[in-house]
């Protein structure tokens, strides 16, 4: 998969979800607020669906067990309300990457 910087994913995001390739967002900075809502905005433009998730969640759901089981229900209705989304934006929080895949063909 190509990588893109976050700058590059918002100068082609048009052609990137048009071109229903899958490919990866170095987030440097550790915030995948703007890409995950770049990609958002245009995949719904597109009247696509998506889902979001942590790949790394489960080191983040041993963590959350401790304090709540919240984020675990959570996590159960998102996945409902999701089902058989066009694309997957998967947080890599770990490695900073944002995996974007195309999942419908």
């Amino acid at each position: 998969m190509k990588i893109y910087s976050v700058n590059d994913l918002v100068e082609n995001v048009a052609g990137l979800i048009e071109s229903k390739e899958n490919f990866i967002v170095n987030v440097m900075s550790g915030d995948f607020s703007l890409p995950v809502s770049v990609l958002e905005k245009e995949i719904e433009k597109r009247n696509m669906t998506c889902r979001v998730y942590s790949r790394n969640r489960g080191y983040v759901a041993a963590a959350a067990s401790l304090i709540t089981v919240l984020p675990a229900l959570f996590n159960v209705a998102h996945n409902i309300a999701t089902s058989n989304p066009d694309y997957i934006l998967g947080k890599d929080h770990i490695d900073t990457f944002l995996y974007v895949e195309y999942k419908k063909n």
